[in-house]
């Protein structure tokens, strides 16, 4: 029994160390309050429509410094209209392609009204197969079936008060990581975006209009912002065209003195080469009378630069159909 004594003693002296040592517990997920969320596809903020809220109105996409923000969950739940908790954002029955969206009262757990934030940046029914979806100007905001590849289903939660800042803890889910997305305004050029990234445009290197300087992919720069003014070109609107850069109409868009495959984007005096023409047709631009077209280098990455990273090379190549890499396009301008 003598030996018992110390051993019972030594266990009661462990206990308290036993008591206050930390319990692990799963981390708790974070709700975003008076957030925006923007679309990916065209740079607008998800809002209800007009000044109320409440049954029936109508919720699309409108110009984020107009937008009402939003409480949304990480993980499945409502989405509620920031100041109006009783008001969520409701999908109709939330099973079909093409329904229209809108603010409802709020009845928790209701099918159509529990919406999950995914880690991939879409916003779906939970336990079912719609997606917040952001289509054309016909078919508006909508849901519609979720697809991996859709680019209409990303959406980006944004600082309320500036909505050129994503809100910290979102994955980057594309290479490059997902940028923000902007309208061109009225009468400036039109920004000139590689297929499926609104975020990133075709850009004059190194923030200035120089002769010979390199035209590659970079992050779309705001509206508000001086080097915006290398993304906005006049684009061709019939064949045998140059591509003005904007705001320095003087010069264009070349593939240099002699375009071949692998022949690098670049900066020039207008009407000065033969390689300045150009006829963009179904979001191909192609050089005339040479059989090539403007390429994004498929094995090109990114070029730490000043005053903005290089994220892609551009270079002229034969023209393939249904080859992505030649594919461009422009989002709406702003109204």
């Amino acid at each position: 029994m003598l030996h018992l004594i110390p051993l019972f003693s030594l266990l009661v002296l462990l206990l308290p160390s036993f008591l206050a040592s930390p319990i692990e517990r799963a981390p708790i997920a974070k709700r975003y309050t008076g957030v925006k969320i923007q679309s990916f596809r065209n740079g607008l903020c998800l809002s209800p429509i007009g000044r109320s809220v409440g049954n029936g109105v109508p919720v699309g996409t409108i110009d984020c410094y107009q937008a009402r923000t939003w409480d949304i969950n990480p993980g499945s739940g409502s989405i509620t209209v920031s100041g109006f908790e009783d008001y969520v954002l409701d999908a109709g029955s939330g099973n079909t392609n093409g329904e229209k969206l809108k603010t409802w009262q709020s009845y928790p757990g209701l099918f159509q009204q529990t919406w999950y934030l995914t880690d991939d940046r879409r916003i779906a029914i939970t336990g079912g197969n719609q997606c917040l979806d952001q289509g054309n100007n016909d078919s508006g905001t909508q849901t519609w079936q979720c697809y991996p590849d859709n680019i209409n289903q990303i959406w980006t939660l944004v600082d309320a008060s500036n909505f050129n800042v994503q809100v910290p803890g979102q994955q980057p889910v594309l290479d490059p990581a997902i940028g923000i997305t902007y309208q061109d305004g009225q009468e400036i050029g039109q920004r000139l975006h590689p297929y499926q990234r609104p975020d990133l445009c075709v850009t004059v290197d190194g923030g200035a209009a120089t002769e010979g300087a390199l035209v590659d992919i970079a992050y779309c720069q705001p509206n508000d912002n001086t080097y915006n003014q290398l993304q906005l070109f006049d684009l061709p609107t019939g064949p045998g065209q140059e591509v003005h850069l904007h705001a320095y109409p003087e010069f264009c868009l070349n593939a240099g003195y002699r375009a071949l495959n692998g022949s690098k984007l670049r900066l020039g005096p207008c009407g000065t080469l033969a390689t300045s023409k150009w006829t963009l047709v179904d979001g191909t631009l192609t050089l005339s009378d040479t059989g090539l077209c403007l390429d994004v280098q498929a094995e090109s990455g990114v070029t730490p630069s000043s005053p903005y990273d290089i994220l892609r090379n551009l270079q002229v190549w034969q023209c393939y159909p249904g080859n992505n890499n030649q594919q461009f396009f422009t989002i709406n301008r702003l109204a």
